[in-house]
């Protein structure tokens, strides 16, 4: 027959009830250190990757702008009292800031209309064109142009066809 003695029980309770071994406490720390590098490494990636393919559609939205409004043939208040030519986009690739210009009666300086400057870490590739100029009416470019946007171990090549349709390669 057993023995019940309610001292011996409540004193296996009070051993068994004290809390987390300083093990157990390591591990969880150890474990949780780690998935919370990861988890960082993989958000500073998808951050890089984010701000590279925003600027590239940056770049792409401003090329199909000028289009457009060749097409369309808004004529702007920089054009008063002159017939609208087209609009074009400016590159520089020293500083990647690009520009979107309205042609005015062939003028020669070309009033901005609006500018814009690639993030850090971000560029135009050597070689790219230094500018786009979009036919009014037709929207139409009179040569094909191609150009590369650089950044965070990832590139892009932009193509304007000469009817002015632009792609990303």
């Amino acid at each position: 027959m057993l023995n019940y003695n309610p001292k011996i029980l409540n004193k296996k309770k009070l051993i068994s009830m004290r809390g987390f071994t300083l093990i157990e406490l390591v591990v969880v720390f150890s474990i949780s250190a780690i998935i919370s590098t990861v988890s960082l490494a993989a958000f500073s990636s998808y951050s890089s990757s984010q701000v590279y393919r925003t600027a590239v559609s940056d770049f792409v939205s401003m090329l199909n702008s000028a289009r457009s409004k060749s097409v369309s043939q808004v004529k702007p208040e920089q054009c008063s009292g002159s017939s609208l030519d087209g609009y074009q986009v400016s590159i520089d690739e020293v500083s990647s800031n690009y520009q979107l210009n309205v042609i005015c009666g062939g003028s020669i300086s070309l009033p901005v209309i609006e500018s814009r400057t690639l993030p850090e870490g971000v560029m135009f590739g050597s070689g790219s064109v230094s500018s786009i100029r979009f036919e009014v009416s037709s929207g139409a470019v009179n040569s094909e142009s191609i150009l590369t946007v650089e950044g965070f171990g990832k590139a892009n090549t932009v193509t304007v066809d000469t009817t002015g349709f632009v792609n990303i390669d």
